[in-house]
């Protein structure tokens, strides 16, 4: 297979932007990511990294594994659970300072990795994240797709007539369809 270029650039469900598909010049093949909104961080102390991570305000503390620099968000962080929370689970977070981030939940057996940017206004600190999700082939309108736990998806996509929108019709899972809008 192969992969449709038109494809390339970022999209959004809704409003915003919360996919991005970016050709791999080595392999000629897609790449699909989550991109997540910037949320909130603060440092606690140099070993308490506080996180929003969702829109109803509930935020998560993380404490540093092991030694790295003081009052920065590098390094090894360990949410422990807190079943009082909804949908809340540990995770182990890894914050490298060339940009990449890998965490793997305790209730799973796949890490997640990607990207992410920090940044700062006048309201506090922001991380923004770009997460793998899977690769992405495609062969006239037919699409494949291997998530990053190893499930393959596939179906169709066809574009509107200015590109700017994209479906996806699953055939594996079936019946799924998603309607995507050029950024």
């Amino acid at each position: 297979m192969a992969f449709d270029s038109r494809l390339v650039g970022s999209w959004g469900t809704g409003a915003v932007v919360d996919r991005k598909i970016a050709e791999d010049q080595a392999s000629g093949d897609g790449f699909w990511y989550r991109v997540g909104g910037k949320s909130p961080y603060l440092l606690l102390d140099s070993n308490t990294l506080q996180h929003w991570k969702f829109q109803d305000g509930t935020a998560f503390i993380y404490n540093r594994v092991g030694s790295s620099s003081a009052n920065s968000i590098i390094g090894y962080w360990r949410h422990t659970a807190v079943p009082a929370q909804n949908g809340d689970e540990g995770e182990v977070l890894s914050i490298a300072a060339d940009g990449t981030y890998r965490s793997h939940f305790d209730s799973e057996t796949k890490d997640y990795f990607g990207t992410y940017v920090l940044s700062q206004d006048a309201s506090g600190l922001f991380i923004s994240y770009t997460e793998y999700l899977l690769r992405l082939q495609t062969s006239g309108s037919a699409f494949s797709a291997t998530t990053i736990d190893g499930d393959l998806q596939a179906g169709t996509f066809a574009f509107s007539a200015d590109s700017n929108t994209v479906t996806f019709t699953y055939t594996s899972p079936p019946g799924s369809l998603l309607t995507l809008r050029r950024f």
